[in-house]
């Protein structure tokens, strides 16, 4: 691990850098918590149906239709790529309140096409801007490499680059499946893209020095905010003491 921070310390400029925070939240108490807490982006999700696991059409409505700072945007995600494809209704309206969406790019190996089915769905989507997701754990769950998805997604238009886990443990991060030196490599692709970054993927309270360190503009958390896993309640609480933690280190 020493050999990455250092990799990483002469990869990155050393300038002056401000991280914000990316909360998942399930539904719209959370997200009334979240928003007054003055996050950076308000991302919407079902933590039961996966990393991306795609929310309700009754909660995107509740959390579309509040009265947001104008500072915060909404993110919605839309669960991975292959399911997402498959699925023939069209989009509700209320996505026309968020800013993103992201799809998951698991499962995927044997799809020589898959950019050009990302790309359909991306037109689908109409006017909402897509994310460019990674896993770390790729290998795992038969996704592409994150500098192929950085790649692919520059050209599609991609603003934001989010490297995420798609095996949600409780006992591993991001940190599990690749070390300081890869992660900052794929930051690197993606800055050079001028994507704007996101680390995420079970990230705790105890790793995020680790991942300010990194230079991301957002870092993505739930788990880290609930009692009892990512699938039960954020607790105003934690999100508070996460916020403190995160302006006091940097």
């Amino acid at each position: 691990m020493n050999s990455g921070h250092s990799v990483l310390c002469h990869s990155l400029p050393t300038i002056e850098h401000n991280t914000g925070l990316l909360v998942s939240v399930k539904n719209a108490s959370e997200a009334k918590i979240a928003a007054a807490l003055g996050i950076g982006i308000l991302d919407v999700k079902d933590p039961k149906e996966g990393p991306l696991g795609r929310p309700s059409n009754a909660v995107l409505h509740e959390i579309g239709t509040l009265t947001l700072d104008e500072r915060i945007h909404r993110s919605v995600a839309l669960g991975e790529l292959t399911e997402f494809s498959q699925c023939k209704d069209p989009p509700p309206d209320i996505l026309n309140k968020f800013s993103y969406f992201k799809l998951g790019m698991s499962h995927l190996k044997g799809i020589e096409n898959w950019p050009d089915l990302w790309s359909s769905q991306i037109d689908r989507l109409g006017n909402l801007q897509p994310v460019a997701v990674a896993y770390g754990d790729f290998h795992l769950c038969e996704a592409p490499k994150p500098q192929e998805i950085i790649r692919f997604g520059s050209q599609i238009g991609c603003r934001y680059f989010l490297l995420d886990t798609f095996t949600k443990l409780d006992s591993q991060n991001i940190f599990s499946h690749a070390d300081e030196a890869t992660i900052a490599m794929w930051i690197d692709h993606a800055r050079q893209l001028e994507m704007k970054i996101v680390i995420s993927g079970s990230i705790k309270a105890k790793d995020l020095n680790r991942c300010v360190a990194m230079r991301p503009d957002y870092i993505g958390v739930r788990g880290a905010l609930c009692n009892e896993g990512r699938n039960s309640t954020l607790q105003k609480s934690k999100l508070e003491n996460l916020l403190r933690q995160l302006r006091q280190s940097e």
